[in-house]
């Protein structure tokens, strides 16, 4: 019996599909630029949307030749073991190594280029000569130093869009997804701030330590009915935006829950590679599901005696009006 080996390979053009397959949403693509800026400890980051090209620039810490090989290596295990940033201790928000090559699925070509104190550099990728070549390799060019400026940061441009994200529609995902509050994270979208939107209302703080994590957040109660796009308690894992979800209540509970909204954190979440949902049959999951469900049920019990007691006001102002 002879013993032998096989190689194991892996078509290149599998690249765009994978970005296809797991980033249904062109916006999804947006979002990984900009995770990877917050993970590099970029305080600002510019977005530039055009007609046929989109610019993601920040100013955080770059990269040098080690740092742009590891970011062009598929499934990095980089930002797992050091899922904390150098600067800012920020829980990093990559997970999976995969995200940088999903703008494929919007684009033929993109160009990094990237800056540190000491080293610069441009990656440019294209997809039709990565596919020409024999070996897994892109050109890299390496730039000299000069001057006095100590300015870092990471630039990707993406070329020949093949479909065009509206302004509207990038505003509003970046807005919702990205953790805005915090004080030294800015993000600008041509040349504009997006700012976190405030809503009016009763908050009900959560603080919750169990033996999976923490949960950190509050459940609003709104003065007034809310758009459907904020209805529901939005939960983020790593500072990021994985979904809005009212806990399977809404059935019962649809008016009440059209005034119900809030964030809630929980980094202890496992989510899909998309990172648009979660692992639902985990028990990290099923916990926090209980655990919400509860929560959600006292929040709406608070909402009907504030109806009830504004309808007896309003019966009883109407009978004093009537007798008078």
């Amino acid at each position: 019996m002879a013993t032998s080996t096989i190689p194991i390979l892996f078509d290149k053009t599998h690249l765009t599909s994978i970005g296809e397959r797991l980033y249904t949403q062109s916006l999804d693509l947006v979002r990984e630029l900009v995770a990877n800026a917050y993970d590099a400890d970029a305080t600002r980051v510019n977005i530039v949307a055009e007609t046929d090209r989109i610019v993601v620039e920040d100013n955080g810490t770059g990269m040098d030749r080690a740092g742009i090989e590891q970011y062009f290596t598929i499934g990095s295990r980089f930002k797992k073991s050091y899922p904390t940033s150098r600067t800012y201790h920020r829980t990093r928000i990559g997970e999976f190594g995969i995200g940088k090559f999903a703008v494929l699925s919007l684009c033929d070509r993109f160009e990094l280029y990237t800056r540190t104190e000491t080293y610069a550099a441009t990656v440019i990728f294209d997809k039709e000569d990565f596919e020409k070549r024999e070996k897994w390799e892109v050109p890299i060019i390496e730039h000299e130093i000069g001057g006095s400026s100590k300015e870092t940061g990471t630039r990707v441009v993406l070329y020949d869009i093949k479909k065009r994200l509206e302004v509207y529609d990038m505003d509003r995902y970046l807005t919702s997804t990205f953790p805005l509050t915090e004080p030294d994270f800015s993000l600008f979208l041509n040349e504009r701030k997006l700012e976190p939107k405030y809503i009016v209302g009763e908050r009900v703080t959560i603080n919750h330590s169990s033996t999976f994590g923490k949960m950190k957040g509050e459940i609003i109660l709104a003065s007034l009915t809310i758009p459907r796009e904020l209805t529901g308690i939005g939960v983020r894992v790593k500072g990021i935006l994985v979904q809005r979800s009212t806990f399977e209540l809404d059935q019962k509970h649809e008016l009440m829950m059209r005034k119900i909204t809030g964030e809630i954190r929980a980094d202890f979440l496992p989510i899909t590679t998309d990172r648009g949902g979660f692992i639902k049959d985990s028990p990290e999951y099923q916990y926090f599901m209980s655990f919400m469900q509860k929560k959600l049920q006292q929040v709406i019990k608070k909402l009907e005696k504030r109806s009830l007691a504004y309808s007896d006001t309003k019966s009883e102002k109407l009978l004093s009006d009537v007798l008078s």
